[in-house]
């Protein structure tokens, strides 16, 4: 891990979806205090418009060619940084709400800011090699990725059917990476160029698992605009550096920019919907309204996009939103029980 990352691990286990542990659950109810939605169902509505605008989002990168994957995320982090700004500066004059965040809370806004535009960049860089379906759903490997990050950082306890779930995802990814070793004829032709997106989309996955970690732990006492502001902020500190490293740099085509403001835009929806999303709601019920983002990508890539995808993609994802579900529903049955044992 990162310098960044909190030496204090058992902080961590605030992310009890993520991590199945009784210890976390009452973590969790000790240290976020309830805080009552606006409406019932208000946190299952920001995480299905998280993931309807996400998949718009992943889109728009398909539309996009004049700039690489690594100045299209600097534009969205300059972007949402512009918007967010004077909102935040207003919180922290007017409201007297700290940029830092509550007490001890900077060096996790810093890291999650860090993970989350790492992410982003690795989305785009998966988006510009395999197609928007294949690319997104790949992404949802963050769920599996979270049960072994727990397993290996805080020592949690996987169970049988986290690991069946977990070969079951695995067997999706196969199928939607078609390595020609496997799959001979059917494999995909640019098997150099569909491996790297397959890998720059898994590494999504895996700073997208350590995000959904940061987030729970930031709680809701954290306002969604400071979160996302910091994610603008490193994101786009990380990516001018490696522009200027790379000497990259390009002016984007007049008929695009319209795309590159969409871009941003939606990004900035998105990424406040789910915060606020998994400030209202479990991470597991997140996890599964959001997975339906993958029955979304794949129909604009066939109505918008015009590319329709092959079978092996399809059976691939179809395991991977199963593997999903199915991981979800047994935490909803732990939760449960958590709560039965308690009454009891």
């Amino acid at each position: 891990m990162s310098e960044n990352t909190p030496t204090d691990t058992s902080s961590l286990k605030i992310y009890d979806e993520g991590l199945d542990s009784s210890n976390a659950s009452s973590q969790m109810e000790e240290v976020v205090s309830p805080v009552k939605a606006p409406f019932a169902g208000f946190g299952i509505l920001c995480c299905i418009l998280s993931g309807l605008i996400f998949a718009f989002n992943a889109m728009l990168v398909k539309l996009i060619h004049s700039i690489d994957a690594v100045q299209l995320s600097a534009s969205r982090c300059y972007m949402q940084f512009i918007i967010l700004l004077p909102y935040v500066f207003y919180n922290w004059k007017v409201k007297s709400i700290d940029v830092c965040g509550a007490p001890g809370n900077l060096k996790f806004l810093l890291l999650r800011g860090l993970t989350g535009s790492s992410a982003a960049v690795f989305l785009y860089l998966s988006l510009e090699r395999i197609p928007l379906g294949d690319s997104v759903t790949l992404t949802f490997s963050n769920v599996i990725f979270a049960g072994c990050l727990a397993y290996v950082l805080l020592g949690e306890s996987l169970t049988i059917l986290d690991g069946v779930m977990s070969i079951i995802a695995m067997t999706g990814i196969v199928f939607i990476a078609q390595p020609a070793f496997i799959f001979g004829g059917l494999a995909s032709e640019n098997t150099a160029e569909n491996f790297l997106g397959v890998t720059f989309a898994l590494l999504c996955g895996v700073f997208a698992g350590f995000t959904f970690l940061i987030v729970r732990k930031l709680g809701k006492e954290t306002p969604a605009s400071l979160n996302v502001f910091y994610y603008s902020v490193m994101g786009a500190v990380s990516t001018t550096c490696i522009i200027i490293i790379r000497r990259s740099f390009a002016l984007p085509c007049f008929h695009e920019l319209s795309y590159l403001l969409l871009l941003g835009i939606s990004g900035l929806g998105a990424q406040i919907l789910i915060v606020i999303g998994l400030q209202y709601e479990r991470a597991a019920t997140c996890s599964v309204l959001r997975a339906f983002q993958i029955v979304f990508v794949f129909i604009l890539q066939i109505t918008i996009l015009n590319d329709a995808p092959s079978t092996l993609s399809l059976i691939g994802a179809s395991l991977i939103f199963v593997s999903i579900f199915v991981i979800a529903l047994r935490k909803f049955y732990n939760l449960l029980n958590r709560r039965q044992q308690k009454r009891n």
